[in-house]
This record gives structure tokens, sequence and C-alpha cells, in this order.
């Protein structure tokens, strides 16, 4: 593994980072965890 060709060790990076954006970004914005932190806050 450790002899594959920069570019594809590039690629693979670079989507797992757009991957784990799109992940987390979809999980701040949907959490059920924080809809009730901010309905906590508002009491």
């Amino acid at each position: 593994m450790t002899q594959l060709a920069l570019i594809t060790w590039v690629v693979m990076i670079s989507w797992l980072v757009i991957g784990l954006m799109i992940y987390f970004g979809y999980s701040l914005k949907h959490s059920k965890v924080q809809k009730l932190a901010t309905v906590a806050e508002a009491d």
C-alpha cells in the first residue's frame, strides 16, 4: 500500500476530507441533541 502513486494518496485523502466535512456538517445541522440543548437554553 505504501507503493501507491502520490496522486492516489492525494485523491484518497481529498475524498476523505470532503466526506468527513459532509458527514459532520450534516450531523451538526440535523442533531437531535443540538435541538434539545437549544430548547433547554430557551427555557
